[in-house]
């Protein structure tokens, strides 16, 4: 072969600008090998291989151990970049313009590398020992077949493994001639020397066992051959993969009850191997690139006194409810002190609402974090995952609290965030520690850390933790490696779509027994994601129905007959003149019903004297989050002050269901689904501060706004979560439509209300992600809809006040930055404050709305004509732009 390439020595061979790729290889390996030793995978890891020869139906499992697997992540790291060795890459990361683009590009050649080198190590390791001649090829390639697939998408996201591999059997003749090309043009001495000297280094300081020695020679002739077609790479694994899962299918697809049987987590334990080995390299690569150093992240500071500490505090008076908390505090505390640590990975925290389950939890996760640290030398990180970000400023800010209350010696103003961090799409952009101000981090510096959970507790959402496995999006997947060994508060986990109750309940197992992860699910309606044989409760069963039993704090009535507007409105006139002291919050199905809801209780006490009238206050996701954020700090306060003349009438959506801390006397309801109706009620008589019992109607409205008789709850809910919330209300007490239900039945109509779903829901799609997890279908992972969006919304920045138009100038400003990477560094630094101005509405809204710099405006002097931004009252951007004479916009 005729060499072409330019001299170079190993330092001036870069990874990137200056950098040079010896150093940037080394690192990535090493520090890979510290996360695979950090992850706490089980011992042994389950790959699918054939048992006797290739029978179909006939499979067995070679188990890898974690040493195993950390030695493949040093080869990975070794071999990622190893295709930056060619001369049109050096010119490139010069700053050279190289033409055709593609001969600069690397990932391709290095995966060669790599599959060549997972071979080569697999030929020499022991694990193979014991395997017939029939089957050591295959296991040889199958390890080498996920390190080709891990670097070949390092620096893009996961496809179908099927796809990347049909690519690599039918490499065109143009990719042939460009790989050809790169390979020509490498130093092949300076090269063999760099691999050699890295090997003979891992090899004498522990990361490898297996001796490799690299020849250029034999690797050129290897690829050349493959090129020619004289020799293929199987697809043998994946044939058999897809047997494998189809088989368990049928086994329980055939059995009595779909959830009296299950998968064995093995069938997802390649993917889980190939996620963490993909998320480790993303961390390890990028943290060398990026100069961020990877060492002494980790601390096994105790938790638990300060959750104790801060409980002990809390000033609460003698009541039923005050006795049962501290109960359920204190069973959890010594529930985590015995429990099960090989076996008891799934976990249950079910309480009433407002029996205090949040510090529960976290006494439980803190403890048994304790525990691990002391009993198996490992220090687990704590991730608390709610639904909605509307609950996650308050969970962080009890932390925070908490935290701030001892932590260490008060020596904190505030907690540093590789301690505490919240973490979500519109998080501040700020990282520090305890030795390390945020200012000495660049906003990507800061991003970086923050989306790789450097922490020790993170408050998320489930969106961010269970994209952290269930997805093919590279920023996403590279937090994984962070959650081994981890323990998992899974907060009001009944928000999951029942749709994917078996592809959660299979990963959640998976995750438990592969990962060692610890999963606890805390909610007051647990929905029957799992059976009761395979979920530990924390508390004892007598004691949970004791507290259900006990409750008395609410009424629910519910109507089931469709009621119209007009006559809704009569109704709601009589109520509210019987209550003239209460505080009553609507909850409404749609924005346009709440707008309009909202504009007809102000109808009704407008001719009521100031010093009567209520305070009204409105929230939707039309309001902007600044000023929803404030509305539900506002009402909050009036509502804990007992003393406080002041009334308030809160109509809004769904947004408040779940965990906002608030505390109604009365509570109007659009019918929903049983258990999202159950949440609302935990907003009324939340405290039980009032000896009456609160009351939460249930109405079924018709949508005023239209001719036709569609009741508003048909708009926004699937059809079977409605039908099996009626059959259950239908069946409970008298024949009539008219029901009322004391709190204490709660719990058995949840249970019911979730045996009724589980026979009606379908769980086809759950099926198909399954499958295509087990199969390494990474494409089909897209299926996974945690959020839908049942029609397209577009993004308007809301020129609000002073400060809204300042952040909107600075973002305009950067917008106009031609460096793409300080263009993205800058909007980091304002994301948070921006995104507080910022609505989804419907497109058909926002068309007469100015497009600039990829946001739709609208400009501080329009306000009046699209926005209602009246203190605490106003509805938000306006269906319909309100005319004005004296006012217009011009584009």
């Amino acid at each position: 072969m005729t060499q072409t390439y330019s001299s170079f020595d190993l330092e001036s061979l870069w990874s990137h600008p200056e950098t040079p790729l010896q150093f940037h290889l080394w690192e990535t390996a090493s520090h890979s090998q510290e996360l695979i030793n950090q992850f706490s995978l089980s011992s042994l890891v389950p790959i699918i291989i054939a048992k006797k020869g290739l029978q179909k139906g006939i499979f067995d499992t070679v188990k890898l151990d974690s040493n195993f697997i950390s030695e493949v992540s040093v080869i990975i790291g070794l071999s990622h970049d190893l295709g930056k060795a060619t001369t049109f890459f050096q010119r490139h990361v010069r700053g050279e313009k190289v033409r055709p683009r593609k001969l600069s590009e690397h990932s391709l050649l290095s995966s060669f590398f790599g599959f060549y080198l997972a071979m080569n190590y697999c030929k020499g390791n022991s694990l193979t020992i014991g395997l017939s001649s029939e089957l050591k090829p295959l296991f040889n390639e199958i390890i080498a077949t996920l390190v080709y697939l891990v670097i070949r998408r390092h620096h893009s996201n996961l496809k179908s493994a099927d796809d990347d591999i049909l690519d690599l059997l039918s490499l065109t003749e143009r990719n042939k001639e460009n790989l050809l090309q790169q390979l020509t043009s490498i130093d092949p001495i300076l090269l063999e020397k760099m691999v050699n000297d890295h090997f003979q280094r891992a090899t004498s300081l522990g990361l490898l066992t297996t001796e490799l020695v690299f020849s250029w020679s034999e690797f050129y002739t290897w690829l050349t051959v493959l090129f020619e077609g004289k020799q293929t790479i199987s697809r043998k694994w994946l044939r058999l993969l897809r047997r494998q899962f189809k088989q368990q299918r049928k086994k329980v697809v055939n059995g009595t009850d779909i959830y009296s049987r299950s998968f064995d987590s093995s069938i997802l334990s390649s993917i889980l191997l190939v996620v963490l080995l993909y998320s480790v390299l993303q961390e390890t690569d990028k943290s060398s690139a990026m100069k961020i150093s990877m060492k002494a992240r980790r601390k096994d500071i105790s938790f638990s006194e300060a959750v104790m500490k801060y409980q002990s505090g809390l000033k609460s008076f003698k009541s039923p409810l005050n006795d049962h908390r501290n109960e359920i505090f204190n069973l959890s505390r010594e529930k985590a002190q015995t429990v099960d640590l090989d076996n008891d990975r799934l976990l249950t925290l079910n309480v009433p609402t407002g029996f205090g389950k949040t510090l529960s939890g976290l006494i439980f996760a803190t403890t048994l974090r304790d525990r691990i640290i002391r009993e198996r030398g490992r220090t687990p990180r704590i991730i608390y995952a709610m639904p909605f970000l509307s609950i996650i400023e308050q969970n962080y800010s009890i932390c925070e609290l908490i935290l701030r209350k001892d932590f260490p010696q008060n020596e904190y103003k505030t907690i540093p965030t590789d301690i505490l961090l919240k973490h979500h799409h519109l998080s501040e952009i700020a990282y520090e520690t305890d030795t390390v101000d945020n200012s000495d981090f660049t906003p990507n510096e800061a991003l970086f850390m923050i989306e790789g959970w450097q922490s020790e507790i993170i408050v998320t959402t489930f969106y961010q933790f269970l994209y952290s496995f269930l997805t093919r999006r590279k920023n996403l997947l590279r937090k994984f490696q962070s959650i081994g060994g981890a323990i998992v508060i899974l907060d009001e986990v009944q928000n999951v779509d029942g749709h994917y109750w078996e592809i959660i309940r299979n990963y959640l197992k998976a995750l438990a027994f592969v990962c060692n992860i610890y999963f606890v699910l805390t909610t007051a309606t647990l929905p029957l994601i799992f059976t009761h044989t395979e979920i530990e409760p924390i508390l004892p069963s007598e004691n949970v129905k004791s507290y259900y039993n006990s409750l008395d704090r609410v009424i629910l009535d519910v109507d089931l007959e469709a009621m119209v507007w007009n006559d809704f409105l009569s109704w709601l006139n009589e109520l509210l003149n019987k209550n003239p002291t209460k505080n009553i919050m609507f909850v409404m199905n749609t924005i346009k019903s709440s707008k309009k809801l909202f504009y007809d209780i102000n109808d009704i006490f407008e001719q009521t004297r100031n010093e009567q009238r209520p305070q009204l206050y409105y929230l939707s996701t039309y309001v902007t989050p600044k000023e929803r954020l404030e509305r539900i700090k506002n009402i909050t306060e009036i509502l804990r002050e007992i003393s406080t003349p002041k009334r308030v009438i809160l109509i809004t959506t769904q947004l408040v269901e779940a965990g906002v801390d608030l505390d109604f006397d009365i509570i109007v309801r659009d019918f929903g689904p049983l258990d999202s109706i159950f949440q609302v009620a935990g907003r009324c008589n939340r405290h039980f501060k009032s000896k009456r019992q609160g009351l939460v109607y249930v109405r079924k409205l018709l949508d005023p706004l239209t001719e036709k008789d569609r009741i508003l709850s048909n708009y926004i809910y699937d059809s079977i979560l409605q039908d099996a919330t009626e059959q259950v209300l239908r069946t409970y007490g008298n024949k009539g439509l008219r029901k009322r239900i004391p709190e204490s039945e709660f719990f058995t109509l949840a249970q019911e209300y979730y045996r009724e779903l589980r026979n009606r829901l379908s769980q086809d799609t759950s099926m198909k992600l399954l499958e295509a997890a087990a199969t390494l279908d990474f494409n089909k992972l897209d299926d996974f809809k945690l959020i839908k969006d049942d029609y397209s919304r577009e993004a308007v920045f809301i020129e609000l006040d002073k400060k809204a138009h300042e952040v909107w100038q600075e973002y305009e400003k950067i917008s106009k930055d031609e460096n793409l990477f300080e263009r993205k560094q800058l909007f980091l630094a304002i994301r948070k404050q921006f995104y507080e101005f910022v609505i989804s509405i419907k497109p058909d809204l926002a068309k007469n709305l100015p497009l600039s710099s990829g946001f739709r405006l609208l400009p501080f002097e329009s306000l009046e004509q699209f926005y209602d931004n009246s203190e605490n009252e106003g509805t938000g951007f306006l269906d319909q732009a309100i005319p004005s004479e004296s006012r217009s916009l011009i584009f």
